[in-house]
């Protein structure tokens, strides 16, 4: 082996049984490994609100909801609502860049509600996003993160650890997006005001972008939701 790219002579000697030999020597250049390729860039999909993620809505407020995908896809809307239930708003064939939208009337209660878009890609590829809004003023928030931060990258097989909090006393529910279009649903109990928990998952594949919402069902019936979405890598 060779410490470093340049050049090197290299000198061959053979010897015969009886003790002749002789030597050649030649200049070999040495190159640098090449570079892998990049890994082949995960399908997007994008979500808004007409007043912005985050932002707060009034019961019997018109909201509007904008969604695009990176490649061709057909999406469904889901909507985690401050009543505690999960409904499909929507399910749509879009182009690659086009841009679906979708209006209705901000029901309530108090609380905060999540949206997500799920996008199966013509190529098989799953892809999802969320944005969350405030309903009225709940006085309470719940929050859901992850160990490498929001859009992180893991692969199949490694450990995933969720962090969760809640503001008020809460049973909560997470329920996972994952790349291999299940829905899965982790109920871990009863967190108390203030209070905050994590747990360990094992990402499982395929290559995709999978999200996480947290419901939190509080004591004095509030509905609060958090979403974190994250990269899965081959």
């Amino acid at each position: 082996s060779f410490p470093a790219p340049g050049s090197y002579n290299v000198t061959l000697t053979v010897t015969d049984d009886g003790g002749l030999s002789n030597s050649t020597t030649r200049t070999v250049q040495v190159r640098s490994a090449p570079t892998p390729p990049p890994p082949s860039s995960l399908p997007t999909a994008t979500l808004a609100l007409d007043r912005g993620c985050g932002a707060t809505y009034q019961p019997g407020d018109r909201i509007t909801v904008s969604f695009s995908v990176s490649e061709s896809a057909t999406v469904k809307l889901f909507d985690f609502t401050t009543s505690g239930q999960m409904v499909q708003l929507l399910e749509r064939s879009l182009a690659a860049g086009q841009q679906g939208s979708f209006s209705g009337t901000v029901v309530g209660p108090a609380g905060v509600e999540t949206l997500v878009l799920f996008a199966r890609t013509a190529s098989g590829t799953i892809t999802t996003t969320a944005c969350s809004f405030v309903i009225g003023q709940p006085g309470a928030s719940a929050s859901l993160s992850i160990n490498r931060g929001s859009g992180g990258s893991y692969r199949p097989g490694e450990p995933i650890r969720f962090s969760y909090a809640v503001s008020e006393e809460a049973s909560v529910v997470i329920y996972d997006f994952e790349p291999t279009g299940v829905l899965k649903r982790y109920g871990l109990g009863w967190v108390p005001a203030g209070g905050s928990r994590s747990f360990t998952a094992t990402v499982v594949g395929p290559a995709g972008v999978e999200t996480a919402v947290l419901v939190a069902y509080t004591r004095s019936g509030k509905v609060l939701t958090a979403a974190v979405s994250f990269k899965v890598v081959q």
